[in-house]
């Protein structure tokens, strides 16, 4: 389950933002299953790359739900 979040990363164009970031949080869940939401997110988010990565985080906060920050990866 780890190796397979290891190598997802996020391609524009090619993943579904919702299938890829819902994909990703179940698998980190399963391996953290203690983690906060925001603590989630923010490990999802490092495998969008710098670019994305620093447009979600302006366009979210950390309280931010998951529902909000894929819609902020489809708008992007």
């Amino acid at each position: 389950m780890e190796e397979a979040f290891d190598k997802a990363h996020f391609e524009p164009g090619t993943s579904k933002p919702l299938v890829w970031f819902s994909k990703q949080k179940d698998r980190l869940s399963a391996i953290f299953p203690d983690m906060s939401e925001s603590g989630l997110h923010e490990r999802i988010l490092k495998k969008c790359g710098g670019d994305l990565e620093h447009a979600v985080k302006c366009r979210t906060n950390r309280s931010s739900s998951t529902e909000d920050i894929i819609n902020a990866l489809e708008d992007i």
